[in-house]
């Protein structure tokens, strides 16, 4: 295929550059249709012409990239690492898209961990960055990423108020890159909060906390776990699916009990 001949073509003409080019192209794309592995073997081809080029703005976004991967597939830990090298680096440079993308893509990691006040500090501090520099895609994702930290720690105004700048940011824009996943989701996830709170004041008013509550853990329970099932037989291509039900359940437990009003 195309990335074979372009690879091919880099190291015959030891054009490297362009061989880094074509390698992170590829894994961006690999990462988009859930394939982790294969973009973490993608990007490690990329060491040998990184170490010839010795530019520090290429290894920056290698790096950024490799923590994809690592997030998808559910090693946080080696995610954050990543993002952190790359912060130091930027941060040295003075390279201020790169600190953004390196803040929210840690925050997004330290968001799995549940350690949200990790992850909303480094978020606020990449939505400032993105005052300064505008980027259309990182604002969604950081919008969208702060709207979800927000919403985990019942902060339902903030959230909010994220999920507008997430859905402002993306606009009328087809989604452009798997990065602008988490704007979407940010913005579905306080749809569904706000719902749940809609609902449990509702239900409460009726009298009927308890019995509408377990319904609604059972239908959601039922949505993850036939979701988690398609992940395991696809590789992760409708992790999209499972993210958005993820949500809802947390959403849902973070209510607690619905008592009678």
């Amino acid at each position: 295929g195309y990335f074979e001949r372009a690879r091919a073509t880099g190291i015959e003409q030891r054009d490297y550059n362009g061989l880094v080019f074509s390698l992170t192209s590829e894994a961006v794309y690999r990462v988009g249709r859930g394939q982790w592995d294969r973009a973490a073997q993608v990007l490690a081809e990329c060491d040998a012409p990184l170490d010839v080029l010795k530019d520090p703005q290429a290894r920056e976004l290698v790096e950024t990239l490799r923590g994809h991967p690592d997030y998808f597939a559910g090693r946080y830990d080696e995610a954050i690492a990543r993002h952190r090298f790359v912060l130091d680096s930027a941060r040295q440079r003075e390279n201020r898209q790169h600190e953004a993308w390196s803040l929210y893509c840690a925050a997004r990691s330290a968001l799995e961990l549940e350690r949200f006040a990790e992850a909303i500090e480094d978020l606020e501090a990449a939505a400032r960055i993105l005052e300064d520099v505008p980027d259309a895609m990182s604002e969604a994702t950081c919008y969208g990423l702060l709207a979800s930290a927000r919403c985990r720690v019942r902060d339902l105004d903030g959230a909010t108020e994220a999920a507008a700048r997430a859905e402002e940011a993306i606009g009328a824009r087809a989604p452009t890159v798997f990065l602008m996943l988490h704007g979407y989701e940010g913005i579905v996830e306080v749809a569904i909060a706000r719902h749940h709170v809609r609902g449990a004041v509702g239900v409460a008013r009726q009298g009927r906390g308890g019995v509408d509550a377990g319904v609604r853990l059972e239908v959601v329970d039922e949505l993850l776990a036939v979701d988690r099932q398609r992940v395991r037989a696809g590789g992760g291509v409708e992790r999209r699916d499972l993210h958005v039900h993820i949500a809802a359940r947390r959403q849902v437990d973070a209510l607690g009990p619905l008592r009678r009003g």
